[in-house]
């Protein structure tokens, strides 16, 4: 296995994966909280960027609240390969959204 890289967000860091606290986003980057279009209660960060995920290939995401077509790319972290959200790959219904990242909460951790 290779050496990994780690890329650093500049501006502050306060973004950090919640298992093995590699950064992951900075404030410049936070456009805001963000419901996603599943059944979920949860409620996500939305980023223009992520630095440090790993993207899966894009799927289509179930979407109970009638949106409409979504395709998505799973993200999780490079280094311990958590779980973090999903990059908006397009969206039918709300094309401003396409291109960003929702991370969740309960996978990482901020500072202030």
């Amino acid at each position: 296995m290779g050496k990994l890289f780690i890329e650093y967000p500049p501006g502050s860091c306060a973004f950090s994966c919640g298992g093995c606290g590699i950064p992951l986003a900075s404030k410049e980057d936070f456009i805001r909280l963000c419901k996603p279009s599943d059944s979920s209660d949860d409620q996500g960060f939305l980023f223009a960027l992520s630095y440090n995920t790993k993207e899966s290939r894009q799927h289509e995401k179930i979407d109970s609240r009638e949106r409409g077509f979504t395709l998505v790319r799973t993200l999780s972290c490079k280094k311990c390969q958590a779980f973090l959200g999903w990059r908006y790959e397009f969206s039918k219904k709300a094309p401003s959204i396409e291109g960003k990242c929702l991370l969740f909460p309960k996978n990482i951790t901020t500072s202030k």
